[in-house]
C-alpha cells in the first residue's frame, strides 16, 4: 500500500495537482484520501482503496478535478438554496466534531449538502458544518428541521420483486427495501418511525422487523411468530462481511418496530 500511495504522489506532482494525504474516518472507518487544494473553501477528499489500481484512482481525482470550475461558490451563502437541498445520512459513529451530527440507536446521523454544478447533470455533496451554516445565515435548529423533513420525502418502499424486476406473484418473499429514489443513504429511514408504521398498517400487522443492509437501503419483514431474531442478527453479518463494502456496512443488529410504543429498538446483535 505504501508503494502504492507513493505512486499516486509522485502522479499528482507530474499532472500539477495540488493535492495533501489525510486520514480520514468514513462510516467508521480509518481510511486514507488525498485532498484536492484549491483557492476556495471547497476542498475534495478522493478516497482511495486497499489496493486500488493508479489508473483507477486517477479516475476519481480527474472526476473530481472536472466539476471545480462549474461549481457556482455563492450558492454556499444562499439561505434557500441551503435549505432546500439539506438532507441526513446514517452511519457507524465516527465523533467527528467538525460538522453536524448527533447519535440515534447505535448510529450517527450527519447533515449533509446536496451540491450540483452548472451542467447539472452531476451532483455531490458535503458535510455539514457550523461554519457553513453561518455563512448562509441558517441556524441549527432550522437546519435540522428542514434537513430531516428533507430525507423523509426522498424515503420509498418498494418490494423485493420491483427491486430485482420480477413479477410480483414469481417472487413471494415477504422482503420489502426501505431505499430513496436514487437508491443512495436509504438507511436513514432509521430516523423515521412513522415510515414503518405504516408498513405495518398496510399490511395488517404489529410490528416488523428492520435488516441494516447497508447505508444505502435497509430491509423491513413482518414479525412474525417463531422468528428468531439472533438468526437474523446472525445473517445480517454474514452478508455483510461477504458481499457489503466495508465503506456502506452497518454493523449487524436487527432492529423491530411495532405500533404500540411507535419506537424502533434493537433486538439482537451479533
Amino acid at each position: 500500500m505504501k508503494k502504492n500511495l507513493e505512486n499516486i504522489k509522485n502522479e499528482l506532482a507530474m499532472r500539477g495537482i495540488r493535492a495533501e494525504e489525510v486520514e480520514v474516518v468514513k462510516n467508521g472507518i480509518s481510511c486514507v484520501g488525498f485532498q484536492i487544494i484549491t483557492n476556495s473553501n471547497v476542498r475534495p477528499v478522493v478516497y482511495y482503496s486497499q489496493n486500488e489500481t493508479l489508473s483507477s484512482f486517477m479516475e476519481k481525482i480527474d472526476a473530481a478535478m472536472k466539476h471545480l470550475p462549474d461549481f457556482n461558490f455563492a450558492v454556499l451563502k444562499d439561505k434557500d438554496y441551503v435549505i432546500s437541498n439539506l438532507y441526513v445520512t446514517v452511519q457507524r459513529r465516527c465523533e467527528q466534531h467538525d460538522v453536524l451530527a448527533f447519535d440515534y440507536l447505535n448510529l450517527e446521523a450527519v447533515m449533509r449538502l446536496r451540491i450540483s454544478f452548472d451542467d447539472q447533470e452531476e451532483r455531490g455533496s458535503i458535510k455539514v458544518s457550523s461554519l457553513l451554516l453561518e455563512m448562509a445565515g441558517i441556524t441549527a435548529e432550522d437546519a435540522w428541521e428542514a434537513a430531516l423533513c428533507n430525507m423523509k420525502t426522498a424515503i420509498c418502499v418498494r418490494s423485493m420483486a420491483a427491486v430485482l424486476g420480477m413479477p410480483e406473484e414469481l417472487f413471494p418473499a415477504p422482503f420489502h427495501v426501505v431505499t430513496t429514489e436514487n437508491g443512495m443513504d436509504g438507511a436513514s429511514a432509521l430516523l423515521y418511525p412513522e415510515i414503518f408504521n405504516l408498513y405495518c398498517q398496510q399490511h395488517e400487522i404489529d410490528a416488523c422487523i428492520i435488516l441494516p443492509s447497508s447505508t444505502q437501503e435497509v430491509l423491513v419483514v413482518p414479525d412474525e411468530d417463531g422468528i428468531c431474531y439472533d438468526d437474523f442478527a446472525g445473517m445480517v453479518n454474514e452478508v455483510n462481511n461477504e458481499e457489503v463494502d466495508p465503506m456502506i456496512r452497518l454493523d449487524p443488529v436487527v432492529y423491530r418496530y411495532d405500533i404500540v410504543s411507535n419506537e424502533i429498538k434493537i433486538v439482537a446483535e451479533v
